[in-house]
Formats: C-alpha cells, structure tokens, sequence
C-alpha cells in the first residue's frame, strides 16, 4: 500500500469517527471501499484495525493473557483504570535505575483501546527499558483485555538498540 492510499484511508478513518452518523470511503485501485456507514452494526473500518492491530503485535513478544493478569493481580474493566493498576504493580519494583516512566491509553475504536506502560531505566544489566501493550475490547457492555505484548530496549552491549520483541543478551 502506497503513502497515498494510506492517507486516505486515514483520512476517512478520521472522517468516520468525528462524523459517526455519517458514512465514509476511500477510492483505491478504481474500486470504492467503504470504511463506515453508522446504519451497519459491523463496521469495515473494524477489519481496518484489526489489520493494523496485528501489524502492531507481530513487533511484540506475546504474553500469555490471563497469566499476564493473574501474575499483576489486575481487575476491574475500563482500560483506564486497569493501566494505572499495572503501573502501580510496576513502580512498586525496583526503583534503581529508573529514569522515565509513561502511560498512554489510545482508542482506535469505540470498542477498542490500547494501554502502552513504558519504564526506561532497569535495574538489569541487559535491559535498559521495557514496554507493555495491553489491548482490550468491549464484549458485552464491558472491556476485556484480548491481548497483551512487550518489546525491551538492551543496554549498550547487549543487544538491539531498538524495541523488539526480541530478548537482550
């Protein structure tokens, strides 16, 4: 897919959430696609994210979920109030080292959200920073975590330079 098309594509993503009630499509390859029309119960823009969602989590190393939740003992359901859990249950580690630590909670959809907790500054002698990615969605009135990644940055030395979902040595 070319930047062109992407950006269109973008554009009517765009389009589509600010205006719900409207529909929305992009023209690419001579063929009209639709992306939203607010009198469909499933949206096409849906399948869009889920494309893009996968994209996403190939760059990350999987994390069993409810082994993931179990372990940091998380509950409640908005996304918002699970990432403040996590990063509870993480600043409560070991605080040597730490240089920076962020949340960001984004919502592709109106049934989806994506939490990302990043800490830059390990206590470990192969991982400078590590990154979670907790997606959830909304089944049933209530959000459900679906998902959970992480990517590490490796001290000088040890490794890539860059977030993989690679191990550092």
């Amino acid at each position: 897919m070319n930047k062109d098309a992407l950006t269109a594509i973008l554009f009517a993503l765009l389009t589509a959430l600010s205006f719900p009630k409207q529909a929305a499509s992009v023209q690419w390859n001579s063929e009209l696609i639709e992306l939203w029309n607010a009198s469909r119960e499933h949206q096409p823009a849906d399948d869009l994210l889920a494309l893009a969602q996968t994209s996403t989590r190939s760059r990350y190393r999987k994390i069993n979920t409810q082994e993931f939740v179990s372990s940091y003992q998380l509950s409640g359901s908005e996304p918002k109030a699970v990432a403040l859990q996590f990063f509870q249950k993480l600043a409560g580690d070991s605080e040597e080292g730490r240089k920076s630590e962020q949340i960001s909670i984004e919502y592709p959809s109106r049934q989806t959200a994506v939490v990302n907790v990043t800490v830059v500054g390990l206590a470990d002698d192969s991982v400078r920073a590590i990154r979670y990615r907790l997606e959830f969605k909304r089944q049933a009135g209530s959000w459900q975590i679906v998902w959970v990644g992480s990517q590490t940055l490796c001290q000088a030395g040890r490794g890539h330079q860059n977030w993989s979902a690679r191990s550092c040595v």
